[in-house]
């Protein structure tokens, strides 16, 4: 769950900014992997050498390292990028991380078998700067190779992050050069309890200048925390 546009992440992950009082961190990290993204890996949809695009503070690229795979993360959040490597030595486990912009992937051509983009694509705002950034991973991947996206969806009724996409955005952007093997309906699990919703709602609204709608109905994991309705796209590089 991205921070509006306008956010500094450099100071987010630091904690010199906070979206929400009673929130430690920022308020798309659960401190371990996503449950649908763990479903994915466990029915073998990684293969080979991965990219995770915009890895924040590291935690799916660490998951995926601990399983065994050849993983190089990526970020421009510096602070995000010193954070995640300080949470793999903690865990014995190796990650290429590094600095990048993810509309260039400069240096990064035909290395990959897959690539992960958790909660990054819909932090573009316009439809060019989606097309960028699906040039730049479709360049970054080998032929045959597997993405797997991960964007909020315009099911939310709930607007905490910028920029909720549709399906036919999705479709139209991943039209050239890739087959989509797929594309569904999922959840991704919050730090955020129900109480905390109103709360992240309004400062998100100033932060990003909206007008937001009043809220929607509210869906809880078990835990009770607020499930947040996702977009998986499964992508193949022709």
């Amino acid at each position: 769950m991205p921070s509006p546009p306008e956010a500094d992440f450099d100071a987010l992950y630091r904690g010199e900014v906070s979206l929400m009082e009673g929130l430690d961190g920022v308020p798309w990290d659960i401190g371990g992997p996503q449950p649908v993204l763990v479903d994915v890996v466990e029915a073998g949809g990684f293969s080979g050498a991965v990219l995770d695009v915009g890895c924040g503070q590291g935690e799916h690229a660490i998951f995926l390292a601990s399983r065994g795979y050849r993983v190089t993360a990526v970020d421009n959040s510096a602070a995000g990028i010193e954070q995640a490597r300080e949470r793999a030595a903690a865990r014995g486990v190796e990650v290429e991380f590094a600095l990048a912009d993810a509309l260039t992937l400069s240096g990064y051509e035909n290395r990959f078998d897959t690539a992960l983009d958790s909660i990054l694509y819909h932090c573009f705002e316009t439809e060019e700067e989606q097309r960028s950034y699906a040039a730049a991973v479709h360049r970054a991947l080998r032929p045959g190779g597997v993405l797997h996206l991960f964007a909020m969806s315009d099911k939310e009724t709930n607007h905490i992050g910028p920029n909720p996409v549709s399906a036919d955005n999705l479709r139209r952007t991943f039209a050239e050069g890739w087959r989509i093997r797929a594309l569904t309906a999922e959840h991704y699990t919050s730090p955020v309890r129900a109480d905390m919703l109103a709360a992240l709602r309004q400062k998100v609204a100033v932060l990003a200048g909206l007008d937001l709608p009043p809220a929607g109905p509210v869906e809880l994991g078990e835990d009770g925390m607020v499930l947040m309705p996702v977009w998986h796209l499964v992508a193949e590089r022709r």
